[in-house]
C-alpha cells in the first residue's frame, strides 16, 4: 500500500503485553504499539487500572487496553456490559490510547449497538474490534459495518486457526477495506511465517505476543499445590458461579454450626 508521494506504508508492529515489564521489553525490542491485557492463556482479559496507568508512564508508544471480562465467547450479560463500559471509561481516563473489544449476539452476528456504544465511549481515541471477527457468521458484512461505524481497525486471523493459514482472507479484507479501516493480522504469527504473511496478504499491521515461559522461584517449595484450574474448559464455555452448588455447599457447612 502506498501513501502520498509513492512511499510504502511502514509495517506497524503491535505486541500483546501482560505487564508493565512486558511493555518496556516490547518498546525496547521495536514495537510500535502495545495491547495491554492480563491472563494471556485465556486469550487476554481486561488489565488492571494500575497496569494501565504505570504502562503509560513507562513507555512512549501507544497503549491499547482490551476490555474483556471473561474467557470464552463475546455475548455478555447486561451486568457484564455495564462493567465493561465502566472499565473502558476508566482506563481511557487513565491514559489508554484506545480500547480493544468485540461484541456478538447469541447467533454469532455482530452486536452493532454495543460496538457503537464503545466507539462513543472512546471519544475519538482508537477503537479495535478483536478476533471476535473470526467467529462471526458473516465477517465481511461485519467489517463493512465496523468501517461505517468508524472503528479504527480489526484484529483477525482471516477466520482461520492462524493468520498464515488465513492469509488469503486477510489479503481479501486488506484489498476490500484497507483504505477505510486498518486490517491487522494476529494469531499464530511466528518468526518463521511473519515475513511471508505480510508479503502474501499485503497487510500492514501485525499483532503477536512473542511470549516465552519464565520461572517464578517462589513456587518451588510446594510443587504439588496448584492455584488454578487443573485444565481449562473449551473455548465455547466459561467458568462462573453455580448458584445451586454454592447453596448446597453453604447448607452443608452450616449443619456443622
Amino acid at each position: 500500500m502506498e501513501q502520498g508521494g509513492g512511499q510504502v506504508e511502514q509495517i506497524q508492529i503491535e505486541v500483546c503485553c501482560g505487564s508493565v515489564e512486558d511493555c518496556k521489553k516490547a518498546q525496547r525490542a521495536g514495537a510500535d504499539r502495545i495491547e495491554l491485557v492480563q491472563a494471556h492463556t485465556l486469550g487476554g482479559l481486561t488489565p488492571s487500572a494500575g497496569e494501565v496507568a504505570m504502562a503509560k508512564r513507562a513507555v512512549d508508544i501507544p497503549v491499547m487496553a482490551i476490555i474483556r471480562p471473561r474467557m470464552a465467547g463475546f455475548y455478555y450479560s447486561e451486568d457484564d456490559f455495564d462493567a465493561m463500559c465502566f472499565d473502558a471509561w476508566h482506563l481511557l481516563e487513565l491514559g489508554a490510547d484506545g480500547i480493544v473489544f468485540g461484541f456478538l449476539s447469541p447467533d454469532g452476528s455482530l452486536d452493532y449497538e454495543r460496538c457503537a456504544r464503545f466507539v462513543e465511549l472512546a471519544r475519538g481515541k482508537q477503537t479495535v474490534f478483536h478476533r471476535a471477527i473470526d467467529i462471526t457468521r458473516d465477517p465481511f458484512n461485519a467489517v463493512e459495518r465496523l468501517a461505517r461505524l468508524g472503528v479504527t481497525r480489526i484484529l483477525t486471523s482471516g477466520f482461520s486457526a492462524g493468520s498464515y493459514d488465513g492469509r488469503a482472507q486477510i489479503g481479501a479484507l486488506q484489498k476490500q477495506f484497507g483504505d477505510r479501516i486498518e486490517i491487522m493480522a494476529g494469531g499464530g504469527i511466528t518468526e518463521q511465517n511473519i515475513a511471508a504473511l505480510i508479503k502474501e496478504s499485503g497487510v500492514r499491521h501485525v499483532h503477536f505476543g512473542g511470549t516465552a515461559r519464565f520461572a517464578d522461584p517462589s513456587c518451588s517449595y510446594r510443587p504439588g499445590i496448584a492455584f488454578g484450574a487443573s485444565e481449562l474448559p473449551p473455548d465455547d464455555c466459561y467458568i462462573a458461579v453455580d448458584e445451586s452448588r454454592v447453596r448446597a455447599m453453604a447448607s452443608a457447612a452450616r449443619t456443622m454450626a
